[in-house]
C-alpha cells in the first residue's frame, strides 16, 4: 500500500514509504548543517479495507500540513537567531553535537557566514539575501570577523560605529548591525554569552551628527523639465520615462511591467509584480496589505505605452526591454547608469536620481487638486500618511490657490 504517487511532497519535507509505516522528516539547514528530523511516523492499516485506507490517508495529508507549518517555523527561528534544537527535537542525537560546537570559543565570522548560508537557502527574499550576503562579505567580516564572540563587546560596537559615521549615514551603520545582531543570537540562546551586545547599544549618542541627516530629499521635476527631458529622450527611452512621469511608478515595476497587465480599453495598468536584481518578485508593499494595485492611464502614459506597443508587443512579454540583449531589464541601477545619468546630463538640468520621477508625478497630482486618497492609493500607499510626509509642503504650497469642488448656490 503505497501512497507517494498519490501525495504532493512539499519542499522541505522527506516521506518513507514503506510496507508497513509512512514517515515525515523535516530536512533545514542549521549552523551550516543539513539536519533531517523525524516529525512523525504511523502505521498502515493491516487489513486492506477501503474505508480505513481512506482514513489513514485523510491523517497523512493534514499530518503533512502540520509539518510544513512546522518547517515554516523552524525555518523563521533560524533567520531570527533564536532557533532551539533541544526544544524542537529534545530527543535527538544532534543536540549534543550543536551544543558542543556552539560552546567552544568561536569567531564572529562563523556565526556570520552561518547566518549568510540561512540566508542564501531562501529564509528571507532574494533580493535582502544576496543584500545580506554583501554586507557580511564585505562589512561585519572584515570588522569583526576575526574576534572572539565572548570578547565581542558594546563598547567596541560604539567605536566601530562612530567611525564609520564619519562617511555613511546612520541608517546604514543600523542596517549593518541589525544583521551583526540576527548572526550572533545563536550564541546568546546556547548561553554562550549572557547577552546580545546589540541589544539597549544606544548607538545615536556616538554617531557623527551629518550621518544623521536623511539622503532623502523631494526634488520633483517641473513640468516644464519634464518636457525638456522628454524631448531630448528618444524611442523606448521616451516612452520609459513619460511612463515613469505620469503613473508614478517605481522604476524596478516599470522594468517588471508586462503587457499582460495594460488594459488600453480600460486605460488601467495592473501593478503586482516589480523587478529586482533579475528576478520577479512581489511589490514592497504586500507585506503592508498592498500586493497589487490599478493605476490609471492619464493621457500622457497612454500616448507612450501605444509607441512603446509598436516597439515590443509580441517580441517580448515585458513592455521595456534591454536594447542590448532583447530581453528584461536586470535591475534599476542599469537604468540609471546607462539611460538616466546620460540623458540629464544632455539635458543640461540639475542632476536628480530616477526616483525624482515618481515624486514628480505625486507633486503633478497634488498641484492639480486630486484627491489625496486617490494618489496615495496610485501610488500604493496603504494611506495618506506617506503623502502628508513628504509632500505636505506641496499641499500647502501658499502660491497654489484651492478652488473648492463645492461651492454655494
Amino acid at each position: 500500500m503505497k501512497f507517494l504517487n498519490k501525495i504532493k511532497r512539499p519542499k522541505g519535507l522527506i516521506f518513507e514509504d514503506n510496507k508497513k509505516s509512512f514517515t515525515i522528516r523535516l530536512s533545514f539547514i542549521f549552523q551550516g548543517v543539513r539536519c533531517k528530523e523525524q516529525f512523525l511516523r504511523r502505521n498502515k492499516p493491516s487489513s486492506n479495507n477501503k474505508e480505513d485506507i481512506a482514513e489513514f490517508e485523510r491523517k497523512i495529508k493534514k499530518e503533512i500540513k502540520i509539518a510544513e507549518n512546522k518547517l515554516g517555523q523552524i525555518n523563521h527561528e533560524i533567520c531570527l537567531g533564536v532557533f532551539s534544537y533541544s526544544k524542537h527535537f529534545p530527543g535527538s542525537n544532534r543536540v549534543g553535537l550543536f551544543e558542543d560546537e556552539v560552546k567552544k570559543d568561536v569567531l564572529v565570522k562563523k556565526l556570520l557566514e552561518d547566518y549568510e548560508e540561512v540566508c542564501l537557502e531562501g529564509v528571507v527574499a532574494y533580493s535582502s539575501s544576496l543584500s545580506h550576503s554583501k554586507t557580511i562579505r564585505g562589512i561585519l567580516i572584515p570588522s569583526f570577523g576575526d574576534i572572539l564572540i565572548k570578547e565581542l563587546n558594546k563598547n567596541m560596537i560604539r567605536k566601530w560605529s562612530k567611525e564609520k559615521s564619519k562617511t555613511i549615514k546612520s541608517k546604514t551603520i543600523k542596517n549593518y548591525l541589525s544583521i551583526l545582531k540576527l548572526a550572533i543570537q545563536p550564541a546568546v540562546d546556547e548561553k554562550v554569552i549572557p547577552e546580545n551586545p546589540l541589544l539597549g547599544l544606544g548607538i545615536d549618542s556616538v554617531l557623527m551628527k551629518d550621518s544623521m541627516i536623511s539622503d532623502f530629499e523631494v526634488n520633483p521635476f517641473s513640468i516644464d523639465e519634464i518636457e525638456i527631458i522628454l524631448e531630448v529622450a528618444e524611442g523606448q527611452d521616451e516612452n520609459l520615462f513619460q511612463t515613469a512621469f505620469f503613473t508614478g511608478l517605481r522604476t524596478s515595476e516599470i522594468i517588471g511591467l508586462k503587457w499582460s497587465k495594460v488594459d488600453f480599453e480600460n486605460r488601467v495598468i495592473k501593478i503586482d509584480m516589480a523587478r529586482v536584481k533579475g528576478k520577479d518578485k512581489v511589490l514592497k508593499t504586500a507585506t503592508k496589505g498592498v500586493r497589487s494595485r490599478n493605476v490609471a492611464m492619464l493621457d500622457q502614459a497612454y500616448e507612450a505605452l501605444i509607441n512603446q506597443k509598436e516597439i515590443t508587443y509580441g517580441a517580448s512579454d515585458y513592455v521595456f526591454i534591454d536594447p542590448l540583449n532583447k530581453g528584461p531589464w536586470g535591475d534599476s541601477a542599469k537604468i540609471r547608469k546607462r539611460i538616466w545619468i546620460p540623458l540629464i546630463k544632455r539635458t543640461g538640468l540639475k542632476y536628480r536620481n530616477p526616483y525624482q520621477t515618481r515624486h514628480s508625478y505625486a507633486c503633478l497630482m497634488i498641484k492639480n487638486n486630486e484627491n489625496v486618497f486617490w494618489i496615495a492609493d496610485q501610488m500604493g500607499h496603504t494611506g495618506i500618511e506617506m503623502i502628508n510626509r513628504h509632500y505636505g509642503k506641496f499641499i500647502h504650497d501658499k502660491d497654489k490657490v484651492y478652488i473648492p469642488k463645492i461651492t454655494k448656490d
